[in-house]
Order: structure tokens, then sequence, then C-alpha cells
């Protein structure tokens, strides 16, 4: 092994078009603080056991898999915060093999996983996309990372994780309701690590994740969730997700002229909050300069967010 390797060369390129580092998640969820705190946790139920059998035959259809399907709409819930036309995350893969399938043991490597996506693209579409971004991803993971970053000469660290994990084959899985199983996870104090675990089980589609104890983290991944769960469940219902509002005229004049008065301030975070206005055709007045002109009979803001109050009294408790 060599830093010439097929694979190291997959592992250069993903960090060349990454910026030079692993992948982030797409909104800002860390802030300034000399001595971070535990991260927080949450827990939510995407597809109840019928929907998640729907999705999986949904994303069969399009010579996909779960996970494939899941990756397209992470893709998606991603792509309407920053506006990238490409998904990148690190996934925990399975690097079991046959010699060993006997053998006890963490047989887990993680890998690099990126793949195009576009605003008009269908479910179909950016499921074929992941599954192209998933191919030899195995053979990637089976180098562990710090092997690799000795080969690439920089330090890694993955500050954006997705895993998934279908356990429905797990002995006693079919009791773990009746047995009150919980999983249990160490403590982090990372101040932008944001890790997802996927979970499809006999009772359906969840997922567990943490973040950093922000006010930013603690708007935009129950807001990612919320839209992943919101696009899995059209899938599984319609066979993709539903197509985009555009805009009325007046409202893409206010958004356009906010991004002008804003410049640089416009956070990722803001952008979520746009893609959730465009989606329900709420009305941008986010600029107490610019914006309140427009919209004189706006409710009362909180400037330092650009967050409606009535929004922050919303936010889950279990946060």
């Amino acid at each position: 092994m060599n830093a010439e390797h097929e694979s190291i060369a997959r592992w250069r390129t993903f960090l060349s078009e990454s910026g030079g580092r692993l992948p982030q998640f797409p909104a800002s969820v860390s802030e300034a603080t000399e001595s971070p705190a535990d991260q927080l946790s949450g827990y939510t139920e995407l597809l109840n056991a019928s929907d998640a059998l729907s999705f999986s035959r949904v994303c069969r259809t399009l010579e996909g898999n779960s996970f494939a399907g899941l990756l397209a709409c992470l893709a998606k819930a991603s792509q309407e915060i920053c506006s990238s036309n490409v998904f990148r995350t690190m996934v925990p893969v399975n690097t079991q093999t046959e010699q060993f399938q006997f053998s006890i043991g963490w047989y887990v490597g993680m890998g690099p996983v990126a793949f195009s996506i576009k605003q008009t693209d269908s479910f179909g579409e950016v499921v074929r996309s992941a599954v192209a971004g998933l191919d030899g991803l195995r053979d990637i993971a089976r180098i562990p990372l710090p092997r690799v970053a000795e080969l690439l000469g920089q330090p890694l660290r993955d500050p954006f994780m997705v895993s998934y994990m279908d356990l429905r084959h797990t002995p006693g899985a079919s009791n773990w309701n009746t047995w009150g199983t919980i999983v249990f996870r160490s403590r982090c104090t990372d101040p932008d690590e944001v890790f997802f675990w996927f979970i499809r089980t006999h009772d359906g589609f969840h997922v567990s994740y943490r973040h950093p104890p922000t006010k930013l983290a603690g708007i935009a991944i129950p807001h990612y969730v919320e839209r992943t769960k919101e696009l899995l469940r059209s899938v599984a219902r319609n066979g993709d997700w539903p197509a985009l509002t555009s805009l009325p005229k007046k409202d893409r004049i206010a958004h356009d002229s906010h991004q002008t008065h804003c410049g640089d301030r416009i956070s990722r975070l803001h952008k979520l909050r746009c893609c959730y206005r465009r989606l329900r055709r709420f009305r941008l007045n986010c600029c107490p300069n610019t914006c309140r002109k427009r919209f004189p009979r706006s409710p009362p803001r909180i400037w330092s967010l650009g967050i409606p109050r009535r929004a922050i009294r919303a936010q889950p408790s279990n946060l």
C-alpha cells in the first residue's frame, strides 16, 4: 500500500473536491466557545413498518436499495439548504470478509461518499446517482483512516457522518419492543460534529443523532431531520418526492433584495429558513432595514437569529 494506490487516489480526489478536508454538515452548527459542552441527542421515527416496506420496494424498482434511497433524501434536504449540486458525507461500512464471517469483532471502516444532485432531479435520478457514489466503497473503507491520513500527509477527521443499519435479521430483533431495548452512545463534546444513525427494525425506520449544544444546531438539525422525514414518506406513499413550489414574484424580489442587502452575513442556516418559507409560501422578512419596509405587518422578530418567535416556540422539546 502506497500513496499511488487506487483507493488512496480516490481519497485524494474526494478531499480536493471537498476543499481539502472531510465534509461538514451543510448548515453552520458551531459557535465559538472556550469550553465545549456535551453534545445533545435526539430520536425520531421516520417511517412505520408499512411505509418502510413501501420505501424499500420503490428503491428496488429504481435499481437501488433503501440506503441509496435514504442518501438521496438526505442529499435533497441538503441541496435545499446550501444549493450545492454535490452531496458529500462519510459512511461507516461493514468490512468483514467471508473468510472471517464467524469471527467476533468490529469489522467497520469509514468511507467517503459523493454524488451529484440537481434541483430538478427526480427521486429516481438521485437514487441512481447515489448508487454510483456508493460503488467500490467497501474496498476504500478497508483501509484504516489513520493509514489513509498517513499516506495523504494530512490529518483527517469526519465531522459529518451518516450510518445505516438494517437490524431486522439480528437475533432477538423481533423482541426488542418487549424487552425495552435501547441504544447507548458515548459522551461527545466535539464543537461541530453531526452524526446520524439510521436504523431499520421490524417496527419501521428510525434515526438517532447527536449535535453540538448550540442554538444554530438546535434549529438546523431538527429541521433537517423533519425535511428528510417528509421526503421519505412522500417516496413511500407516492413513489417520488413532492415538486418544489416556486416563490411568487413579489417574494422572489424581496428574497433577492435581502441577499443583496445582507451579503456575507447570510449563513447557511438562514438559507435553510428561506427554503422552508419557499416551500410553505411564507413571505421572506428577515432584514429590519429592507424587508420590514416591504412587509410592515410582519410579526416581531429576533434579529440576532433571524428566526420568528413562533418558530422558536415550536422547536421540539426533546433537544
